[in-house]
């Protein structure tokens, strides 16, 4: 499960001191749904393979968990699919994926690993494209495919407007920081505002 997760949201495992995708970011490309569940059903169908083997019991109600918990997020991944249509609140997306690098309690050498995430959040690093374009992108797909899927309430767009702007600054004041080299990261830090202010769905 980790393995899936690293590939389709890093950033998760960051926020649980998980090291290894530090630098990640989420997978927003096209068919993320369908890749995402693909992934995950081999992993589950891989638990079950093993737990129609195993003999230890301790460790057979170890896999009925993990068998479970997969069966259900590939459940509740494809409920939302159907049903709504894909909002990503950019800002507060940035914010927390930085946040679990720079907060006080990370590694300095985990802090490094900040500018390197944040670059590609906004598609500064090689091979990489901004997160508000592939949202952007991965809504209006969804929206002309399918017109029965519910957009987010107006309120809620209207609420992650209104919090760009602390975003924006907070992610400036963690970068903000003596062990961070200012010139590297301020490149990103222009694109990051930038990006996030024209940010609309």
């Amino acid at each position: 499960m980790v393995a899936v997760y690293g590939a389709f949201q890093p950033e998760g495992l960051t926020a649980f001191g998980i090291e290894g995708f530090d630098v990640q970011v989420a997978d927003l490309g096209p068919d993320v749904g369908n890749r995402f569940r693909a992934t995950l059903s081999a992993v589950r169908d891989n638990y079950q393979q093993r737990l129609e083997r195993e003999e230890n019991p301790f460790v057979r109600e170890d896999l009925a968990i993990m068998l479970s918990s997969a069966e259900d997020e590939i459940e509740n991944n494809l409920v939302r699919e159907q049903y709504m249509l894909p909002f990503i609140d950019a800002g507060r997306r940035i914010y927390s994926g930085v946040f679990g690098l720079l907060k006080p309690a990370a590694a300095p050498e985990r802090q490094a690993l900040a500018v390197e995430r944040l670059h590609r959040y906004v598609g500064l690093a090689p091979n990489t494209t901004a997160i508000t374009t592939l949202a952007q992108e991965r809504y209006t797909e969804a929206a002309t495919t399918d017109t029965k899927r519910l957009a987010p309430f107006v309120d809620e767009v209207e609420r992650m407007l209104a919090n760009t702007p602390r975003f924006i600054a907070g992610i400036r004041q963690m970068f903000d920081a003596p062990d961070l080299d200012a010139a590297s990261v301020a490149p990103a830090l222009a694109r990051m505002e930038q990006i996030l202010t024209d940010y609309r769905l």
